[in-house]
């Protein structure tokens, strides 16, 4: 449902899996999805190998957010992709805030909230941690620093839950 021009999805609408699996409620411009909306999985795909056919999110590039534990993605779109702001919710429960380009985490700032109570705010390359950021665990302990690849590396500083504080240099973790 929504607005149409010459027999293409433009303005806001909303778009339903025909199975039902996923809904799109947002903006499109000449039938792409462009500006901000709002992507749900409403349930996981029927796997064909059992029989089943399932379809996949109108989504470009590295295929669909059902496949990518992707339960919800709010934000804005380009191009029929995940482009700029935006908030992804997983299946494990983890949430990621922050820039997305081509349909990927960018490198940049980004908060990820862990299902486990941790939380990492900071910089992202390659979808790992990597450059300044602060990581707070659900044990009350908090890293301050550099990060590398995804491992403490550099320059930080670890509070401990305690109180007590260790400042130093961390290689690979």
């Amino acid at each position: 449902t929504g607005a149409w021009t010459s027999d293409l999805r433009h303005g806001e609408g909303t778009m339903r899996a025909p199975d039902g699996e996923w809904v799109y409620d947002g903006h499109w411009h000449n039938d792409v999805r462009e500006g901000h909306g709002l992507l749900k999985t409403l349930r996981r795909a029927t796997s064909p190998s059992a029989g089943g056919t399932a379809t996949p999110p109108p989504t470009a590039g590295d295929g669909s957010a059902a496949a990518n534990g992707e339960l919800q993605y709010e934000g804005e779109w380009k191009g029929d992709q995940r482009h700029g702001e935006g908030t992804a919710l997983y299946s494990d429960g983890n949430t990621f805030t922050g820039t997305w380009r081509d349909n990927a985490r960018s490198d940049g700032k980004g908060t990820m909230k862990f299902a486990s109570g941790d939380e990492y705010a900071g910089y992202w390359r390659h979808e790992q941690r990597h450059g300044k950021g602060c990581c707070s665990f659900g044990d009350g302990t908090r890293y301050d620093g550099e990060w590398s690849h995804g491992q403490r590396h550099g320059e930080g500083e670890l509070t401990f839950s305690n109180g007590d504080v260790f400042l130093g240099r961390w290689v690979h973790g």
